[in-house]
């Protein structure tokens, strides 16, 4: 039959007793000495570490809200391009079916535009002669009417056509 001492138990080790503390005030230490570890041990983040990850999380949406700033203007600049370019190329087709005859035009308001929301653009036409007798170079520069803090979006085009001048009076000499 296997006694289980409360007290200390007294150890023999050759000739002399060892004194050895009992199972239950081994486990009484480690229990105090748990409550001790366990009161030391911080149970959330210290002020300094919320203050410290707020500062970041800042910075970073400081950072991404620029760079989303950036890329819609990019984007707005992306688009009026695309649309200055298309008033461009229709105004260079008319200029070469006929429907509009090769004049200097200065800052003329585009007449028709396809979306509503796009205002406020203008033309402009300069023609001049080239070294081959008949031809005209035309360039039409289409832009916003927009102060140039607010940066324009410019497009030019560049073509060669016959001179309709030329072509009439070619025209009225053969008959």
């Amino acid at each position: 039959m296997i006694h289980r001492f409360e007290g200390p138990a007294p150890v023999r080790d050759g000739s002399r007793a060892l004194w050895r503390p009992s199972r239950s005030f081994e486990s009484r230490r480690f229990a105090v000495a748990a409550k001790r570890e366990a009161r030391q041990i911080p149970r959330g983040f210290s002020l300094l570490e919320v203050i410290l990850a707020l500062t970041i999380l800042a910075g970073v949406m400081v950072v991404l809200g620029e760079v989303a700033r950036q890329g819609m203007e990019s984007a707005r600049i992306a688009r009026d391009l695309t649309y200055a370019q298309t008033i461009c190329d229709s105004l260079m087709a008319e200029l070469a079916s006929g429907l509009i005859y090769p004049e200097i035009v200065d800052q003329a308001p585009v007449d028709e535009i396809c979306d509503p929301a796009q205002t406020g653009w203008v033309y402009s036409m300069d023609v001049e002669s080239t070294e081959i007798e008949g031809l005209l170079a035309v360039r039409i520069t289409v832009s916003q009417a927009l102060p140039p803090e607010k940066r324009p979006v410019q497009c030019s085009l560049v073509r060669w056509i016959q001179d309709p001048d030329m072509t009439f009076n070619a025209t009225a000499m053969q008959e």
